[in-house]
């Protein structure tokens, strides 16, 4: 379940970055292009974390009534995950580098 949701996961973001990236060379004239990369990335945050969540706690449920060590591997993995995918200012910084091109904060002090 969770290999199936993390290649879907993976498309998804890529599809949604490219278009992103798309307007954002079409518009290139608008001030302020990092302003629509927030909400996107956002909600892509939102649904890897809702993902994550589905089958980390799906794991827990086999592990509390099977009592098999796998599920709490699973669980463990999953928290783990989900601490790495926490979002920071890098992370953003990043993501807004790759779809418009511009550094949002050193294209401010310009």
């Amino acid at each position: 379940m969770g290999m199936g949701e993390t290649g879907a996961y993976f498309v998804l973001r890529s599809l949604t970055l490219g278009n992103l990236r798309k307007q954002a060379e079409q518009e290139s004239s608008e001030p302020d292009p990092e302003t629509r990369v927030l909400p996107v990335w956002s909600t892509l945050v939102l649904i890897r974390g809702a993902m994550i969540e589905g089958w980390g706690l799906f794991a827990v449920v086999i592990a509390l009534l099977s009592g098999s060590p796998l599920g709490y591997a699973a669980t463990g993995l999953a928290l783990a995950l989900l601490a790495l995918g926490f979002p920071t200012r890098n992370k953003l910084t990043q993501v807004t580098n790759s779809v418009t091109g511009r550094n949002p904060y050193t294209a401010a002090l310009q």
